[in-house]
């Protein structure tokens, strides 16, 4: 996989995710879902940023107080993940790599 970020704009240019499997392709951004599958590519689907903003929240907050199943990642896996963004974001605060 690959990470990638900048802090060299002063606005939020991108976010989102490609997702790559066995004859599957998606493309999810903060306004919209497309597939591509065998068929070819299929039409942008919109997405409400606010309606996704509010789900990841309470998804969150239910974690948090141990509220339902819906526990997207262990532990260990989002304090790697956090840990690898604050590097990240070090790195380009210091224009320099920081490895850990």
């Amino acid at each position: 996989g690959t990470v990638a970020a900048t802090c060299r704009l002063g606005w939020k240019q991108r976010a989102g995710v490609e997702v790559y499997a066995d004859n599957l392709a998606l493309t999810i951004t903060e306004t919209y879902l497309q597939v591509t599958d065998e068929r070819g590519e299929q039409p942008p689907q919109p997405v409400d940023p606010d309606d996704a903003k509010r789900a990841v929240d309470r998804a969150f907050v239910d974690a948090v107080l141990g509220v339902g199943s819906d526990v997207r990642a262990p532990y260990s896996d989002a304090l790697r993940t956090h840990r690898l963004a604050c590097m990240i974001a070090g790195s380009a605060a210091k224009g320099t790599l920081i490895a850990h």
